[in-house]
């Protein structure tokens, strides 16, 4: 098991965005899957989109009460969309490393393990993802299996169709992304926008890490098979 080192290289924030709309069951559910990772992150930085309800607020505080200087909350003041409150938010996370997630999927405790030894074999890329388990209902109501491309060989030519990454297994360095411009504001498609201006340096490393609450996607399926989660390698 790989455990953070005195020279806290495996050092990473987490970057969740919040809105109004979103469940605070469900991002609860995401935020605990982060805490409790093999590797725990050194940052949680919560970006909220707008003004969100009290049941959301009554979460926010719970954490910064329990957790103290983990969690990073940046509020803005109106909703501004996806693509300009990443844009803003990036560039404040504390860590060469950022570990994306959403605020409705769930990360396996092994995720960041895994994928920090993807950087570990390969330390000259500028990010690394996985495959993931589509979910219904309860997380271990598994009901597809998504298998993305993995070598950056794979990963260029998925992208001429469809974006070859998941946005909940992101680990990406913060340098390359700033290098490429950063996110952009491009509705509905600021993850692939990003993706394919860095995609000559990143991998998806194989496994299921991180599981998708079922919902539709821009980034849409790779291959897809059905079945338990242990018919997954």
């Amino acid at each position: 098991m790989l455990l953070p080192d005195k020279d806290r290289k495996h050092d990473y924030s987490v970057l969740i965005l919040l809105y109004r709309k979103d469940s605070p069951e469900y991002f609860k559910a995401a935020i605990d899957s982060m805490i409790n990772q093999t590797i725990p992150p050194e940052e949680i930085l919560v970006a909220v989109d707008g003004p969100i309800g009290e049941d959301l607020q009554r979460v926010l505080d719970g954490y910064r009460e329990e957790y103290g200087d983990l969690f990073t909350i940046q509020h803005y003041k109106e909703n501004r969309g996806q693509g300009r409150t990443l844009r803003d938010a990036l560039p404040l996370c504390r860590n060469e490393f950022i570990a994306r997630m959403d605020s409705d999927d769930y990360s396996v405790p092994e995720r960041m393990e895994k994928e920090f030894a993807v950087f570990e074999k390969h330390p000259e890329l500028s990010g690394v993802g996985s495959n993931v388990d589509e979910f219904e209902g309860e997380i271990t109501n598994v009901i597809s299996h998504v298998i993305m491309p993995e070598t950056p060989e794979e990963v260029v030519k998925f992208a001429r169709r469809r974006c070859p990454f998941r946005q909940s297994t992101f680990l990406v360095k913060k340098s390359a992304v700033m290098a490429a411009g950063n996110y952009r504001d491009v509705y509905r498609y600021e993850d692939y926008d990003l993706v394919v201006r860095i995609l000559q340096n990143m991998r998806n490393g194989g496994g299921g890490y991180t599981t998708y609450r079922k919902f539709s996607r821009i980034c849409g399926s790779a291959r897809t098979t059905t079945g338990g989660a242990e018919d997954f390698v």
